[in-house]
């Protein structure tokens, strides 16, 4: 009488197994070369220029005085927001104090939306 071994040895055929890896190898290989010439299509619709653009090296470029600049920007966009001005003069575009544009708002309601 013949003992069988406590594992089973027949379930895995070489044969398939080497099907699966060339398979794979296949997959690999192909998707390899998809993403190559659609990368190489890529590069030949974007502007030469953006290839040539040199890579700027050395420090980040920081503000030397943070506080400083926050102020003068806060300051810019206050005295922006309670005057008024041109913004288009040709197209008669202006910019109001925000307390008139609000009472405004509030006088007239929100203008209608042109459909096309």
């Amino acid at each position: 009488m013949s003992e069988r071994s406590p594992h089973a040895t027949d379930t895995v055929s070489a044969r398939a197994l080497w099907a699966a890896m060339l398979g794979t190898l296949a997959l690999v290989l192909c998707s390899s070369g998809a993403i190559w010439l659609v990368l190489q299509h890529e590069k030949k619709a974007l502007p030469e220029a953006v290839f040539d653009t040199p890579v700027r090296s050395g420090p980040p470029l920081l503000q030397a005085h943070p506080k400083t600049e926050l102020v003068k920007h806060t300051q810019a966009a206050t005295a922006q927001l309670h005057s008024a001005g041109w913004v288009d003069k040709q197209e008669h575009i202006v910019h109001l104090p925000i307390e008139q544009a609000m009472q405004l708002l509030v006088e007239r309601g929100l203008p209608e939306e042109e459909t096309p």
